[in-house]
């Protein structure tokens, strides 16, 4: 697959297609000519892949593991200590 991409005016929205590799080469042995909207195909895939979810997958039962906010309290902790270092250097000085 080729992807086109473009922009509206204001350069601030990026929009791309999808064609077949094959058509604009010298070969020109593609017969689609036609393109997709990248936009169109993304939902489409996400529609599909949530219905193989709700049809196979026992939603109930699903556990997200929140990664960021175990970083955020680990930071926090650290963040703790070094003030109490910074502190510390502070009171010596």
């Amino acid at each position: 697959m080729k992807r086109n991409i473009y922009y509206n005016k204001a350069k601030t929205i990026k929009y791309y297609n999808l064609q077949c590799a094959t058509y604009k080469t010298g070969a020109m042995n593609c017969p689609n000519k036609t393109s997709m909207s990248g936009l169109v195909l993304e939902r489409k895939i996400l529609d599909e892949l949530n219905a193989i979810i709700e049809r196979y997958c026992q939603t109930d039962r699903i556990d997200f593991t929140d990664v960021y906010g175990e970083q955020l309290r680990q930071l926090e902790a650290a963040l703790v200590k070094l003030k109490e270092r910074h502190s510390l250097a502070e009171k010596r000085i």
